[in-house]
């Protein structure tokens, strides 16, 4: 199995509630939408993205982090 590293982005923090959360169902969508395993993860990095940059656990629109071409 091939190791990768894939960067985080940089985003000004406001609450890191639910970004956990966020990581994992966006990897879990991107994996039940038939994606590679990386595509899926970056899906879950741009959910956990979204999430910490607003106040509270409010989750993020789930569309605007699927966009991984």
């Amino acid at each position: 199995m091939e190791e990768k590293t894939l960067p985080a982005k940089e985003v000004e923090v406001v609450d890191t509630t639910g970004a956990g959360d966020s990581f994992l169902s966006g990897i879990l969508v991107g994996l039940a939408m038939e994606k590679e395993l990386t595509k899926a993860v970056e899906i879950g990095i741009n959910w956990a993205t979204l999430a910490i940059t607003q106040s509270g656990s409010i989750p993020p629109n789930w569309r605007s982090g699927l966009d991984v071409s």
